[in-house]
């Protein structure tokens, strides 16, 4: 956030960096879909969950390439920055679910243990 007030403009890109966000956009909906497919056939929960956070992983890695793609093709500074701004809402959300979750699993314990 401090890079976009002040305006400051990435340093260097990695190229490392850009070809893995560019591997993981083409591997990561594969996988994604295959988790997807393999937990609703085996109707298990465990990896429909999995399946859900390589969507994520997919995502967050658009968000990287798209501002790390802008700085570079159209020199826009402010690109860099906003990619972990568009990340946020996802991070929020997993953060959510998972404490959501946690907290479903102790109330069945409670309840299991009366």
């Amino acid at each position: 956030m401090s890079a976009l007030v002040s305006r400051e403009e990435p340093e260097t890109s990695s190229r490392v960096g850009l070809v893995l966000a560019v591997v993981s956009i083409i591997v990561m909906p594969v996988l994604a879909w295959g988790k997807q497919h393999t937990g609703s056939q085996l109707g298990s929960r465990a990896i429909q969950a999995d399946a859900v956070e390589t969507w994520v992983c997919a995502y967050l890695s658009l968000a990287l390439l798209a501002g790390l793609g802008l700085h570079l093709a159209f020199g826009w500074w402010w690109a860099d920055p906003v990619g972990p701004l568009a990340m946020l809402p996802v991070v929020v959300w997993q953060g959510w679910e998972t404490v959501e979750e946690a907290r479903e699993d102790a109330d069945g314990e409670e309840r299991g243990t009366s």
